[in-house]
């Protein structure tokens, strides 16, 4: 009887120890999955403003800014997956929350505000540490990024515009040969917000640009063809870099 007693107590500790390490198993794929995704969200204090932002881990020596539309936020960049394949590609990147849009405070700064904006952008991009960078933006974002590039046309390294907003704005139509960088344009063939004959003539009046036409997408087009814009983005960033 002892020693059947003693098996059924071993067997009884085999399983605890089993039922352990299990756990344990468990536990440590979820801490992997954790560590690797290394996207990590911040905020910091512009102008009285509490500025929210996502930014990734990457070494790269030239960081990547991505502003957002009108009626997204940097939490469209993590959604789209955007924000992870930067990260796998080790490419720094800040999403950033501009001025009363997702989770930062303040007054939304209108296109036709470009002093406010470049002073916005300047000090936000002092307050990160960010000197020379590569900046993305879609529509309102688009137009934010051409704004604050014709002001600092020598820290701007390569331009990623989504259907810009306000190209017929002056301060933007009557400076636009300060963007001889390289410079990326994604429109959609079925966008009824700017029709595409607009990227059409910007590509034209750009000296270093590239259109690429998203087949079947609309003003988001981003949105519509996620593979395709990232497997361009990821290209022109490396070409960048290199």
């Amino acid at each position: 009887m002892r020693v059947l007693g003693f098996i059924y107590s071993l067997v009884f500790n085999l399983n605890l120890i089993s039922t352990a390490i299990l756990i344990l198993i468990i536990m440590l794929k979820n801490c992997k999955i954790e560590c690797d995704n290394l996207v990590v969200e911040r905020e910091i204090n512009v102008e009285d403003l509490k500025i929210h932002y996502k930014e990734t881990s990457g070494t790269s020596t030239l960081p990547l800014v991505l502003l957002h539309g009108y009626s997204f936020s940097s939490q469209t960049w993590h959604t789209l997956g955007t924000l992870d394949l930067l990260e796998k590609n080790k490419i720094h990147a800040y999403a950033i929350d501009m001025p009363g849009f997702g989770k930062s405070t303040g007054k939304r700064i209108s296109l036709s505000q470009p002093d406010t904006l470049v002073k916005f952008m300047s000090t936000l991009f002092e307050a990160l540490n960010i000197d020379d960078l590569m900046l993305l933006g879609p529509s309102m974002g688009g137009g934010y990024a051409i704004i604050y590039t014709i002001s600092n046309p020598s820290k701007v390294k390569g331009l990623v515009l989504v259907a810009p907003a306000g190209l017929d704005k002056p301060f933007i139509s009557q400076h636009l040969d300060k963007l001889t960088m390289p410079v990326l344009i994604f429109w959609g063939d079925k966008d009824y917000v700017f029709k595409i004959d607009l990227g059409y003539t910007l590509e034209k009046e750009l000296p270093n640009a590239k259109l690429v036409v998203c087949k079947g997408a609309k003003h988001p087009c981003y949105l519509d063809v996620p593979e395709l814009f990232h497997q361009e983005l990821i290209r022109f960033i490396k070409q960048i870099l290199s």
